[in-house]
């Protein structure tokens, strides 16, 4: 299975919204295109000019495990025959019930996909922190 790391916008965004585990995988500063690896494991998102860039495997554990988020992607056939990839949201806190988003892509690949979904778990964390 391929282990696509997250964008440096989906970085951002968990990193925002909390996310604080290690890994050996950070953006340097303002390089949004660049990636620097380390040998150990760290918690970048402690520094403030390093943004922490786990895999989308890794943040999608995360949000499920510490914020109750589970974001998975499925396919479906449309009527032309083409196989969509889509992405669900849902959500298992007490307050929010269990899906929070279903949008169809429009023809994205499998991972970029996932990417927009976790984007989207991220900014509705955002949006809800204080509800």
């Amino acid at each position: 299975m391929k282990e696509d790391l997250v964008s440096y916008e989906t970085a951002k965004l968990a990193k925002e919204a909390g996310f604080d585990w290690p890994v050996n995988m950070f953006y340097a500063g303002m390089l949004r295109n660049k990636r620097v690896m380390q040998r150990t494991l760290s918690n970048f998102n402690m520094e403030e000019e390093k943004t922490s860039c786990p895999t989308q495997c890794l943040l999608a554990k995360w949000l499920r495990e510490e914020k109750g988020i589970d974001v998975c992607i499925d396919i479906m056939q449309t009527i032309e025959h083409k196989i969509e990839w889509y992405y669900i949201i849902r959500s298992y806190s007490k307050k929010d019930g269990i899906i929070l988003i279903d949008a169809s892509t429009n023809g994205k690949e499998r991972y970029d996909v996932f990417e927009t979904g976790l984007q989207e778990a991220l900014k509705y964390l955002k949006e809800n922190e204080n509800k």
